[in-house]
């Protein structure tokens, strides 16, 4: 049997291609000859095909990176806009329609509103966690209501 390896010329030739045509002839083979073949092209090609994969596998390993990391930036950015707009919609809409009901009604709103965003968004938190960080939410919505309403 001619040696394989030349005939193709492994650094001409996809290696992914022949890889996976030598695993079907592994796998596939009805006349159990697989062994020859594989044995004439495993001096050649294994090693080549070895490289390969491995460079496969770094640049997916790389971009498997970048990709968590452009994730954890957005999770941090979308939490960040959450806080920033949890804090200053309310705000807002007690300035512009001072009076204790609005106050009230939009403080007890926006704090249901938001426990119910934290428990749905953070999977891994503990109840003690969630209460936790609600609670901080109204106390800084109370001071608000106690400081900025008119007595209307």
């Amino acid at each position: 049997m001619k040696d394989l390896g030349s005939i193709f010329r492994l650094e001409s030739m996809s290696l992914g291609v022949l890889g996976a045509v030598l695993e079907c002839v592994e796998h596939h083979d009805p006349n159990g000859t697989s062994g020859q073949t594989m044995s004439a092209l495993g001096k050649d090609f294994y090693p080549a095909y070895s490289r390969h994969l491995s460079e496969v596998n770094s640049a997916e390993n790389v971009l498997a990176d970048k990709r968590r990391t452009w994730d954890a930036f957005l999770s941090r950015l979308y939490m960040a806009l959450f806080g920033g707009l949890a804090l200053t919609v309310p705000m807002l809409i007690m300035t512009l329609h001072q009076s204790k009901i609005t106050s009230l009604v939009t403080t007890s709103v926006f704090v249901i509103a938001v426990a119910v965003a934290l428990a749905w968004f953070m999977k891994d938190a503990q109840a003690k966690d969630i209460i936790g960080a609600t609670a901080a939410y109204a106390a800084v919505l109370v001071v608000f209501v106690g400081t900025g309403t008119s007595t209307n």
